[in-house]
């Protein structure tokens, strides 16, 4: 689940996470933008819930807020970068 990097451990989004975010672009847009630390703090944000409910709101809440920065320019650069990468 967890493979290192220089700086420490990198995690690996789980099925239902991976296959959330890759079934929508403004938020596979977001997510590779995002660094290694802030894609953990997703994954684990989302797998620490106890129960498969909030689990799915977590998911939900998760895939809201990646296309939000993309729809308002947080993050633009490199959001922007990667968006292009993909044309």
């Amino acid at each position: 689940m967890t493979r290192t990097s220089g700086k420490g451990p990198v995690h690996r989004a789980p099925p239902d996470f991976k296959q959330a975010i890759e079934g929508r672009e403004q938020v596979q847009i977001a997510w590779k933008a995002l660094t290694p630390l802030a894609r953990n703090e997703w994954i684990c944000w989302v797998t620490s819930a106890k129960k498969s409910e909030t689990r799915a709101k977590r998911i939900g809440r998760a895939l809201e807020d990646l296309s939000l920065m993309v729809g308002l320019g947080l993050n633009g650069i490199q959001c922007q970068e990667v968006a292009d990468e993909r044309r």
